[in-house]
């Protein structure tokens, strides 16, 4: 069995809220001769931690399965001065599967009582954000313009590595230890995917917000700065609005509108409607009206008209709510110049209407 280390040049990330301690923590990644550990066994594993103010790659490879147990033993014996394991996907992958190898071997494995942080798990519910189809990890490399040396999927590996059983020789070693430190480095470079999190999270501050009048049409502008940049521009489209995003400047365009809107009372079983009139009032007062002028109103029919500027909502929460019809799933409030200088209303909003 051999023991690869090296020293690398990479970025520190910037300390995200989801990041685990990188001083307590090291990524893993393994590479296996199938994708049953029933019948297939762990021939490299490789891990990348920063200590000393530097990132160091260790990686333990087997020549042959017999050398199994002892990559497992070497690669525990490592592991006991950390506490996280940070990996992409390993849930489903690799901490099972050295699992099964350590009952096939009857040894403990320690990993299960560590902490994990599963980058993919926590860039999953990014997926629309990115607009992505996939969420592999050669996928989210090539998002943020990863560049590989190694050539290889999963499945050629395998291929290299029975034959490097047969033929043991450098070029091929170097291949198949390149293959996994580029996993271990492509995961390093994910970690800058967590920054889209601050949109979700509310991880933002207002920098600049402020009405849009046209003769046909009102808008809210805002600018948000974001605590850290993210790598990629974004932006998205939905039925309250347009955003942007670009390094650590988010731009929120919400379309509002500017005419009248009906608010309906939910009581309407309290309401007469007036025929004369055309418009709805209460029943304590509607007893002074013949009854020949008057009927019980229907729900559609029971509102107020009011004419002004609105914004959308996408639940009933600022109150009054208008709409357009009784039957429209669209709910608006009354826009003020008040509603500007409250910080603790308008960040909440953008969240709720966009994030």
């Amino acid at each position: 069995m051999k023991l690869r280390k090296q020293l690398l040049s990479l970025h520190l990330p910037p300390s995200f809220q989801e990041l685990p301690r990188l001083d307590d923590s090291f990524l893993f990644d393994i590479e296996t001769t199938g994708l049953s550990p029933k019948r297939s066994f762990i021939y490299l594993i490789g891990v990348l931690f920063f200590r000393e103010n530097a990132w160091h790659c260790w990686q333990w490879m087997a020549q042959d399965e017999s050398e199994e147990l002892s990559l497992l033993e070497e690669f525990f014996s490592f592991s006991s001065t950390f506490h996280t394991v940070i990996h992409f996907n390993g849930r489903h992958f690799d901490l099972p599967f050295v699992l099964e190898r350590c009952r096939h071997h009857q040894i403990l494995c320690p990993l299960a009582g560590f902490s994990e942080f599963d980058l993919y798990q926590n860039i999953r519910p990014l997926k629309n954000l990115l607009k992505l189809e996939k969420l592999n990890q050669k996928s989210l490399e090539d998002f943020l313009g990863v560049q590989r040396l190694d050539p290889y999927d999963g499945k050629e590996l395998i291929s290299l590595y029975r034959t490097f059983q047969k033929q043991p020789c450098d070029s091929l070693e170097n291949a198949l230890l390149l293959h996994n430190l580029e996993d271990l480095t492509g995961m390093v470079s994910l970690f800058s995917l967590l920054s889209y999190h601050a949109l979700k999270s509310g991880d933002f501050c207002l920098e600049k917000i402020e009405p849009v009048m046209e003769p046909e049409k009102f808008q809210l502008k805002i600018s948000l700065l974001l605590t850290h940049a993210v790598p990629v521009p974004v932006s998205f489209q939905n039925s309250y609005g347009y955003c942007s995003v670009k390094e650590q400047t988010c731009r929120f365009l919400v379309t509002g509108i500017k005419g009248s809107l009906k608010h309906f009372f939910p009581d309407c079983k309290n309401y007469d409607y007036l025929l004369l009139e055309e418009r709805v009032i209460h029943k304590s007062l509607s007893s002074y009206v013949e009854r020949s002028h008057r009927r019980p109103a229907k729900p559609e029919e029971c509102y107020v008209s009011k004419t002004g500027l609105f914004l959308p909502q996408i639940h009933a929460e600022h109150q009054p709510c208008f709409q357009e019809t009784y039957r429209s799933s669209a709910l608006f409030f009354e826009y003020n110049d008040e509603l500007l200088s409250d910080t603790d209303w308008v960040l909440p909003y953008i969240q709720s209407l966009f994030l």
